[in-house]
């Protein structure tokens, strides 16, 4: 019963859902429009960008064509390119085109037909950076698929001039948000004064910025993508901090979590008859053992003989890295002095 009710839903809205992630959208079933005249609408997460908030993007009219076997009654009319004639043609395109967020590896097929009966016109299936796949079309009817082999990030779909569209279909889809990284990317844990590895969400939205980031990181735009980095202030409080990505051009956020710890075992090295730990005041060092203690710089800042506990009052907060000496073993530890 469930699968029937699936499956009527999805006829219902044009949006055939193959499996989990796998979606085929035939436009045949779009409910008729002039145009989506917004600059951004997801529509069953396929996502349409109009930045120059054309009038006639997308509109869905009747049109039969049988292209690739398959018959269809409506198209979806770009009416436009992807890109300016002045910039000429880029991976990442600027105006009238559609998205979709996958979340790693994706076949892309798109049925299509130029707009002009008179000019051959090319479709483009990108990945913002590479083009993937494209055709041309002399008013015949065309069948183009590509396959992406790389990790979570957008597909763009767009042309050099008007293309009317039939069908897109897709795998591994997930969904719709301008600004896109899956969870396993956008959350993190990092210690403090430890480096964060890059969380990098595929966006066309450069005027993205991001707030509630731990001291240390930031984030910044470049060519489709919007990457936080850093290294995190090693005096921050731990805890989860909640951070937004915002884009106020396309009304559109993304979110995430980096979790600070205290970063014990940073970088550990130590047998198993000696080891060392950081606590209010003081570094312990578990049996009598030669200590020397260098700040980030590698400077030396403290030493002790044959000592069990070594008092760090009077050395400033921060990351400081702790070599231990004992009579049968040695370790070496990066502790945080609070």
């Amino acid at each position: 019963m469930k699968k029937v009710f699936t499956l009527i839903v999805a006829l219902f809205i044009g949006v055939v859902v193959t499996n989990a992630t796998d979606y085929t959208w035939n436009f045949s079933s779009w409910t008729a429009t002039s145009g989506y005249t917004a600059n951004y609408t997801a529509v069953q997460d396929l996502m349409i960008f109009n930045p120059s908030l054309a009038t006639n993007m997308c509109a869905i009219n009747t049109n039969s064509k049988t292209i690739g076997g398959v018959s269809y009654t409506n198209r979806c009319q770009l009416n436009g390119g992807g890109y300016s004639s002045t910039v000429g043609f880029g991976a990442l395109p600027t105006q009238r085109f559609i998205a979709i967020n996958v979340n790693g590896p994706s076949t892309i097929s798109v049925a299509f037909i130029t707009g002009s009966s008179s000019s051959i016109r090319t479709c483009y299936i990108t990945d913002g950076t590479n083009t993937i796949a494209s055709a041309a079309d002399s008013n015949t009817g065309t069948l183009v698929t590509g396959n992406y082999t790389g990790g979570a990030g957008k597909i763009y779909i767009f042309s050099d001039l008007a293309i009317n569209l039939y069908m897109i279909s897709a795998t591994n889809v997930d969904s719709a948000n301008p600004i896109y990284a899956p969870s396993s990317i956008s959350n993190q844990t990092v210690a403090r004064g430890g480096a964060l590895s890059n969380i990098v969400f595929a966006t066309p939205c450069s005027d993205a910025s991001v707030t509630g980031l731990p001291t240390g990181l930031s984030g910044s735009y470049l060519s489709g993508a919007f990457t936080i980095s850093g290294t995190v202030d090693p005096t921050v409080t731990t805890g989860d901090y909640a951070y937004t990505v915002t884009s106020a051009s396309y009304s559109a956020t993304a979110t995430g979590t980096i979790s600070v710890d205290f970063g014990a075992g940073i970088s550990t090295s130590q047998t198993n008859t000696l080891s060392i730990r950081s606590v209010p005041g003081a570094i312990l060092i578990s049996q009598p053992a030669d200590v020397e203690i260098l700040n980030v710089t590698g400077k030396e800042v403290m030493t002790a003989t044959q000592s069990t506990s070594v008092s760090t009052v009077s050395l400033p907060k921060g990351l400081y890295i702790v070599r231990a000496q004992a009579s049968n073993a040695n370790a070496v530890q990066k502790v945080i002095v609070q």
